[in-house]
C-alpha cells in the first residue's frame, strides 16, 4: 500500500492495485472523532457511451442497445436468493445508491458501523449477477416508466435535444437511460455479455473516504479479492472520430414552461489545443468559463442588468476527440433569446482574460480545495470523477492550480473555435 500526500491539505491518500487488477484509493480522515461516517464507491469503467465492444467469449464485435449500462446498474441488485441489497444496507443504518453516467457505473454506500460487513456485502452482491428473462422483462417496464418521466421534463428534453443535434459519432446523442425502443431490445444474454466484459476487477475501482482505518479496509479488500483472482478478459472498446461539424444548427421545441430557455453547444476539435494533457486543459477551460460566466463576471452582470438573462449555466464537455462548451439560460422571450445569442457570440469572439482575473480565480479554487476535504462525501465524488476522467486520482490539484499562468491560458483561448454550434430553443407551448 502506497501512501501519498494530498498536496496543500493535511491528509494522505493510500493506493494499491490488487493482484486481480482492482485499483484501490483510501482517504481516511480520523482527526474529527465526532464524524464517524464512511463513504465508499465500487465502480466500473462502463458507461452509457460504451455500446460497441469486442465480446471475448463470443469472439466477435457486438453493439448493444442504448441504455444497457444503466439497465445493468439496475439489474446488478437482483440476487438469486431473492434478498434485496437495499434492505441489507438499510438494516445496518446505511445509505446505498447507484448511478450511471457516460463513462462509468458506480455503487455507493455510506454508513457509521458494520464496516467489514458492508464492504463484504457490496463486493458479494456485485460478484453474483442473476439475470432471467422474467426479471429482465420486469425491469424493462420500470425503466420505461423512468424514461417517460424524463420525457415529461421539458428542460431535460431541451438538454437531450442539444446533444442529439451536436454529436454525430460518439453515442452521447443517446440518453443515459436509453429510449423505450432500445430498452425493449435488451436481453439477459446481452446483460451477461456486458457484465462479463466490464464488471471484472481489472476494469473496476474502489474509493473510500471518511473516518476509518486504512489498514483494516485494505485487509478486508485483500481477503475478499486476492483469493478470487481470475484470468482477465481483454477489453476492446470501439473508439469514435467525432467531426467538428454539428448535426443540426437550430432547433425549436415547445413545452409547458413558465419561462423560455436556450441551450447552446459550441463544438471544437480536441487536437487543436496546444495543451495535450487532458487534466491541465480541463483546468484552463474551466478557468475560462469561471471568469466569463461565474458569480464575479462583469459580462454576466451586464447581461442581467439588461434583463437578457437571470443567470447562465455553463460547462465544458470533453469526449474522445471533441470538446464542447455548453451554455444554458432562461430567456423571457424568443426575441430576448436572439439578443442573448448575439451578445454571447460577440463576447466569445473577442474573449480576453486579464492576469488579475486568473489570479483571483486561482485563490478561490485553492480555498475550495481546502474546504472540500472537510466533506467526505463530496471528497469521494471528486476522486471518483478523477478516476473516470483521467484514470487515476489527482492528489496535487492545489499545486496544479498554482502553476497555471497567463501564457498558457492565452494559448488555450487562441485555440477556441466558436464557429460550429448547435442551438436549441425551448419556448412556451402555443395555445
Amino acid at each position: 500500500m502506497k501512501e501519498q500526500e494530498i498536496v496543500g491539505i493535511d491528509m494522505s491518500a493510500y493506493t494499491k492495485t490488487l493482484s486481480n487488477g482492482l485499483k484501490v484509493l483510501l482517504v481516511p480522515n480520523k482527526t474529527d472523532h465526532k464524524k464517524n461516517k464512511y463513504y465508499m464507491t465500487l465502480g466500473t469503467h462502463f458507461g452509457a457511451s460504451t455500446i460497441s465492444f469486442f465480446d471475448s467469449k463470443a469472439k466477435k464485435q457486438v453493439t448493444m442497445p442504448a441504455g444497457i449500462a444503466h439497465f445493468l446498474e439496475h439489474k446488478a441488485f437482483a440476487q438469486e436468493d431473492g434478498k434485496d441489497p437495499f434492505t441489507f444496507f438499510s438494516e445496518s443504518g446505511c445509505y446505498a445508491n447507484a448511478y450511471t453516467n457516460y463513462k462509468a457505473t458506480c455503487f455507493v454506500v455510506a454508513g457509521t458501523k458494520d464496516l467489514k460487513e458492508n464492504i463484504s456485502y457490496l463486493i458479494d452482491f456485485l460478484s453474483h449477477p442473476y439475470f432471467t428473462d422474467e426479471n429482465v422483462a420486469k425491469e424493462r417496464d420500470i425503466i420505461k416508466q423512468e424514461i417517460r418521466m424524463y420525457e415529461d421534463d421539458c428542460n431535460y428534453q431541451a438538454s437531450r435535444r442539444l446533444f442529439e443535434n451536436m454529436y454525430c459519432k460518439i453515442p452521447v446523442y443517446y440518453p443515459v437511460v436509453g429510449t423505450e425502443e432500445s430498452v425493449d431490445k435488451i436481453t439477459k444474454e446481452q446483460l451477461y455479455s456486458c457484465y462479463n466484459t466490464f464488471y471484472q476487477q481489472q476494469n473496476m475501482f474502489f474509493v473510500m473516504t471518511g473516518n476509518f482505518d486504512e489498514k483494516e479496509v485494505m485487509m478486508i479488500l485483500e481477503d475478499k479479492f486476492e483469493k478470487k483472482e481470475k484470468k482477465p478478459l481483454e477489453i476492446k472498446v470501439k473508439t469514435y472520430k467525432e467531426p467538428v461539424e454539428v448535426k443540426k444548427e437550430l432547433d425549436v421545441i415547445y413545452g409547458d414552461v413558465k419561462v423560455p430557455k436556450i441551450e447552446i453547444g459550441y463544438k471544437m476539435d480536441r487536437d487543436a489545443f496546444p495543451i495535450k494533457d487532458d487534466l491541465r486543459l480541463d483546468l484552463y477551460l474551466n478557468m475560462i468559463t469561471a471568469i466569463s460566466f461565474g458569480s464575479t463576471s462583469t459580462f454576466s452582470e451586464e447581461l442581467k442588468r439588461r434583463q437578457l438573462t437571470s443567470g447562465i449555466g455553463y460547462y465544458f464537455k470533453r469526449m474522445n476527440n471533441s470538446v464542447a462548451l455548453i451554455i444554458s439560460s432562461e430567456c423571457s422571450s424568443d426575441m430576448v433569446a436572439k439578443e442573448l445569442i448575439k451578445e454571447l457570440d460577440q463576447y466569445l469572439k473577442n474573449l480576453k482574460v486579464e492576469k488579475e482575473d486568473l489570479e483571483r480565480i486561482k485563490k478561490v479554487w485553492i480555498s475550495s480545495e481546502i474546504v472540500r476535504s472537510d466533506y467526505a462525501d463530496n471528497f469521494l465524488d471528486y476522486f471518483v470523477d478523477d478516476i473516470t476522467e483521467y484514470g487515476k486520482p489527482v492528489l496535487n490539484y492545489i499545486e496544479l492550480i498554482r502553476s497555471m499562468n497567463l501564457k498558457e491560458l492565452e494559448e488555450v483561448i487562441a485555440a477556441l473555435d466558436f464557429n460550429h454550434r448547435a442551438i436549441v430553443k425551448l419556448l412556451k407551448e402555443e395555445k
